[in-house]
């Protein structure tokens, strides 16, 4: 198990040195099945010049209605693959992994009594987005996504990220 660590830890080394770009930024979007808006954070890893891994965690606004609260988060895992330039902008697909978090908290109306359920599953995510530079250190971005399985939705992201 310390073998399997070591060289895991090794590779993650080498792949993070010698990526070609790391940005980081945040983003807000809307997912289509749970009909709510979110805000989230998101890092870019340049693996070579066309593919890059993309980390994201994404929160959807909380729903509260007067006996129950609805939350909903996400964390996914994406690999970007980008198939084309032109000018300032770079197209790319994206494929990666999805886990979803969600808890329904209800308040009993007459004892006051609350209880939770939570839930979380393992997705899917299959999609695509365009960049654009702002300039030599800020870039704009757009991402259309569908995650199959845990959420079962289209979701729409648009946001910012600082190069370093």
């Amino acid at each position: 198990m310390k073998k399997i660590i070591l060289i895991t830890g090794l590779f993650l080394g080498l792949v993070f040195s010698a990526q070609s770009q790391t940005k980081a930024g945040v983003h807000f979007g809307y997912g289509s099945e749970i009909d709510r808006p979110a805000i989230g954070a998101n890092a870019e890893f340049g693996i070579t010049d066309k593919i890059s891994i993309a980390p994201d965690f994404t929160y959807f606004f909380t729903e509260n209605l007067i006996y129950v609260k609805t939350t909903l988060w996400e964390l996914n895992g994406n690999v970007h693959y980008y198939f084309m330039e032109q000018n300032k902008f770079k197209f790319f697909g994206l494929g990666g992994i999805n886990y979803a978090s969600a808890s329904v908290k209800t308040k009993d109306i007459f004892t006051e009594d609350s209880e939770t359920v939570s839930d979380s599953e393992i997705g899917f995510n299959i999609g695509g987005g365009a960049t654009f530079d702002i300039n030599d250190k800020f870039q704009a971005f757009s991402t259309l996504k569908y995650t199959a399985v845990s959420t079962d939705q289209v979701a729409l992201f648009a946001g910012v990220r600082y190069k370093f």
